[in-house]
Order: C-alpha cells, then sequence, then structure tokens
C-alpha cells in the first residue's frame, strides 16, 4: 500500500506493509531506490521497504524529485555534489547516475535551485 497525501509543501507518503504502517514526510527523504519491485526509501540514517513501483513516486514527488537512473529517484535538495557517472548525496551515499540521463538531470538541478 502506497498513499501520496498533502500539497507541494507538506506532502507525505503512508507505506504500508504487512501490518504496519508508516507517514513519512517527503522532506525528510533523501532518495528512493527500486529493486525487482521493492522500493526502499532512504530517510538519511535508515531505510524503509515496501513493494512498489518507483514510476508511482515519480510523477507524485516532481519536481523536488527526479529519476537519475531506472532504479534510483533522488530529492534534489539534498544531493552534495555531482560528476557525470555519479551523485553524491549529503548522508554519504554515492548513487550512478545514467549517462542518458545526465544532461536533463543538469537542467533539472539547475532549475530547482534557481
Amino acid at each position: 500500500m502506497l498513499i501520496i497525501v498533502g500539497d507541494d509543501d507538506k506532502k507525505s507518503i503512508t507505506v504500508g506493509k504487512g501490518e504496519s504502517t508508516q507517514t513519512i514526510k517527503v522532506e525528510n527523504i533523501y532518495y528512493i531506490e527500486s529493486n525487482d519491485h521493492k522500493v526502499s526509501i532512504s530517510l538519511g540514517d535508515r531505510c524503509m521497504e515496501f513493494y512498489g513501483r518507483l514510476t508511482d513516486l515519480e510523477e507524485a514527488l516532481k519536481p523536488d524529485f527526479f529519476r537519475v537512473h531506472k532504479g534510483y529517484l533522488v530529492n534534489l535538495n539534498f544531493i552534495e555534489r555531482y560528476s557525470r557517472t555519479d551523485i553524491y548525496m549529503k548522508n554519504g551515499d554515492m548513487l550512478s547516475i545514467s549517462k542518458y540521463k545526465y544532461q536533463d538531470f543538469v537542467k533539472a538541478y539547475t532549475k530547482y535551485f534557481s
């Protein structure tokens, strides 16, 4: 189960896994990773996992998030630096960026901070 509620400034995601449910403020998410239908939300110091689709989150979290690779959706606010091949997050994690997404990423990143 995945529910996204709120306006742009106060969005939150409610994730259900088994019998437990947790609500996460979108502004606290560093990045979201998907692998074999398992989605992992990185909150900097911990992760939350559930089954879902990255595509569902991608549309709902624009423009603060950008899909830099088929398996990664990053919060532009938590990027420390980037190169042509990698993105370095403020929590120390390093993510790969697709060479096909690089130009669009640079445009989105520049627009986000301008």
